[in-house]
């Protein structure tokens, strides 16, 4: 996969078949050495070479991927037959990829640039002035939402037949823009989890849904997933995550379109049935805007290793999506996927019993911090042990006594919160701080540490997880959740998916998707050229 020697050396190309179309290429060393030919008689004009040095940072990463993987996966889309040989999918793939790290949001405006622009077409795999036509592009995107090729049928339909139909016929009550800040029925949402997480539960057995998210995902876990573990940047066997959604703003109008004739007798607002153009968008609430938005919510996971933000999977629905459905559906995918996830770090919008329950039985150690601080003095367990709302158990005077660890048989122990260790010329002794005793005398006055107490770490799986609230391992997992709220803003600020007009929730989808696979790819790079300066860099000599 590494595929850079030094930085004044050449990329290594293996030999290729010099006679591959633009519309096919054996490998991707073939792609390269196309590249390599191509740019051989352009390279010398000096406007080429600083055209390639102002956008390396965006073609090096796209320059770099193998698709070998997924090569296979991706051409299955396609009939193995056609009566005319289209584009390589893994071509289309490349360009759009170099759409979006070029900052281009329209599908349409990127096609005339690559017709109009050699160079761009160069670096996309396509020969100058055979480049794809829009339709292209959209065609690409239909067969990824249908998946693998199969001859047409009567008595099956495709899902974008299926989402055009319910497009064209999506005729329904005005679905009009609350007013007020959804209440939080924390009963309500306790119920529709419990429901939901036993029907995930149930179905556990059951393999992963051959549908867009579960293939696109499948895309980006072979893609630069498992490369990204393979140079160290993400641990796969003790992996690590952080979980958070966020919305996007559809393109369409959330009023919709009459369907009857009230506006030409004078009345404006009336409850008539309406044609929506996107069907799958509805009204949610966005907690950074503190305003309702009409489009969609999506949730991606992301690696807390190394320091990058690095997603694993994403997943989309409708704005109004209960966001920890989101995170169980995309742990259950995750783990069919062959992801085993160790330990995760959420907000707290997911501290409900249930999400808790889930994680539990998935055996996931987590960080989520609480919605609503529970009383300060608590009751757990049959015995009755009073708890502060952090999980430590309370001494008989009722001050929190201090952990000491775990013991043989996996129970939290805990001590005396008076009796402390300290260095004293040199040796660790224990010190009994009489002055904060709150009886004013010792409960166990001949014992170093007591009294203690031993809590099981099922007692409860909100107060008391199996990393105890107050940690240093419990703080350092819940810090490191803003890594996903980094990748959010990478991916709607950056790469411009906060403008970007869509009306159609798959290829909103597929752009998540695929500005994560830039994310990856963009670390790849600077890793690679660590102790180089691109700027310097002998463009002749890297391409040629």
């Amino acid at each position: 996969m590494i595929l850079y020697r030094s930085y004044n050396s050449t990329f290594y190309r293996a030999s290729s078949n010099r006679n591959s179309t633009v519309c096919d290429f054996a490998d991707d060393d073939a792609y390269r050495d196309f590249v390599a030919r191509s740019l051989r008689k352009r390279i010398g004009h000096k406007n080429v070479q600083d055209w390639i040095k102002t956008n390396l940072e965006k073609l090096l990463p796209i320059y770099c991927l193998d698709f070998g993987p997924v090569r296979e996966r991706l051409r299955e889309l396609y009939s193995k037959k056609p009566r005319n040989k289209p584009y390589a999918p893994e071509v289309i793939l490349r360009s759009l990829l170099l759409m979006l790290a070029f900052g281009v949001t329209s599908i349409t405006k990127w096609a005339k640039r690559v017709k109009s622009e050699p160079l761009l077409a160069i670096f996309c795999g396509i020969e100058p002035g055979k480049a794809p036509a829009v339709g292209t592009y959209y065609e690409f995107l239909k067969r990824l939402e249908n998946g693998p090729f199969q001859p047409k049928c009567q008595h099956r339909v495709l899902a974008s037949e299926q989402r055009s139909a319910r497009r064209r016929n999506c005729v329904r009550s005005p679905r009009r823009r609350p007013v007020d800040r959804p209440a939080e029925n924390e009963h309500e949402h306790g119920q529709v989890m419990n429901h939901f997480v036993d029907e995930v539960i149930s179905q556990e057995s059951q393999p992963v849904p051959n549908d867009l998210e579960s293939r696109l995902n499948a895309i980006l876990i072979d893609l630069v997933v498992r490369p990204s573990a393979e140079l160290g940047l993400i641990n796969l066997l003790h992996l690590r995550i952080a979980g958070d959604g966020s919305v996007l703003e559809s393109d369409s109008n959330p009023d919709g379109k009459r369907t009857c004739d009230c506006r030409s007798q004078g009345i404006f607002n009336c409850d008539h049935p309406r044609r929506y153009s996107d069907p799958d968008s509805a009204w949610g609430w966005d907690n950074r805007r503190k305003d309702y938005v009409y489009g969609y919510r999506f949730f991606q996971a992301v690696s807390l290793d190394v320091g990058h933000n690095l997603p694993i999977y994403v997943n989309i629905g409708p704005a109004n999506t209960f966001e920890p459905k989101m995170a169980v559906s995309a742990l259950d995918r995750m783990e069919k996927l062959g992801l085993d996830v160790k330990q995760a770090s959420f907000d707290a919008l997911y501290d409900l019993y249930a999400f808790y329950g889930y994680l539990d039985h998935k055996g996931i150690e987590y960080a989520i911090p609480y919605k609503k601080t529970p009383p300060r003095c608590i009751a757990l367990g049959d015995d009755g042990l009073l708890f502060d709302s952090q999980g430590h158990p309370l001494c008989p005077g009722g001050k929190p006594m201090l952990r000491h660890g775990l013991n043989k048989q996996g129970k939290h122990v805990y001590h005396c919160p008076i009796k402390r260790s300290t260095h004293r010329q040199g040796r660790l002794v224990r010190v009994v701080h009489f002055d904060e005793c709150p009886r004013g005398a010792l409960c166990e006055p001949d014992s170093k540490m007591g009294p203690i107490v031993y809590v099981s770490d099922d007692i409860d799986l909100r107060i008391h997880p199996k990393i105890a609230r107050g940690s240093s391992k419990y703080k350092d997992l819940n810090k490191a959740r803003s890594t996903c709220e980094r990748s959010n803003s990478m991916k709607k600020e950056t790469y411009l998916l906060k403008y970007t007009k869509t009306r159609v929730m798959s290829y909103a989808l597929i752009r998540l998707v695929l500005i994560s696979i830039l994310e990856h790819t963009k670390v790849w790079v600077k890793r690679m050229f660590a102790d180089v300066d691109l700027k310097q860099i002998d463009v002749a000599t890297l391409f040629g």
